[in-house]
């Protein structure tokens, strides 16, 4: 009998450790899972296309830093927020126009006046990409955006 308990103890105590094993494996994974979901704190450049026909192109830098991004160019700078999730993210931002333009001619696609804009899309380790609507005044305009994490911040 005494050779039975103690066979059963060490299985037991066997599978004690095999969920012990499995319950930190799995916790591990989590955690590599959670840190491949979330987009790197850095330095990105950005270089954004207007569509739908409409002619424009504007490219600077973007710090993203947990869930802020801050950034700007020679003409324009952008502060906002985003959140992440298995590798799309989406988010906000307000752009406003801090220096015109030396060339008369170039028309201005949001008219020097402060712009909301909202996008989602994809990120990969060092590279994101976003669509988007920025509202001009009553009209909408479609973009695409190009992210490429330059940096860490």
């Amino acid at each position: 009998m005494a050779a039975a308990v103690r066979a059963a103890a060490n299985c037991f105590t066997r599978d004690i450790r095999i969920s012990i094993d499995l319950a930190c494996c799995i916790a591990l994974n989590w955690a590599q899972a959670k840190e491949a979901c979330a987009m790197k704190n850095g330095l990105y450049s950005i270089h954004m296309h207007m569509l739908d026909g409409v002619k424009g192109r504007d490219s600077g830098v973007l710090i993203l830093r947990d869930g802020v991004l801050l950034g700007g160019g020679p003409h324009f700078w952008s502060a906002g927020s985003y959140t992440v999730g298995n590798g799309t993210w989406k988010g906000q931002l307000s752009t406003d126009q801090h220096t015109g333009f030396a060339d008369p001619f170039v028309r201005p696609l949001f008219a020097g006046e402060a712009v909301a804009s909202g996008f989602s899309g994809t990120f990969s380790e060092d590279a994101a990409e976003a669509f988007g609507t920025v509202l001009v005044g009553r009209r909408s305009l479609s973009f695409r955006a190009t992210l490429k994490r330059l940096a860490d911040a």
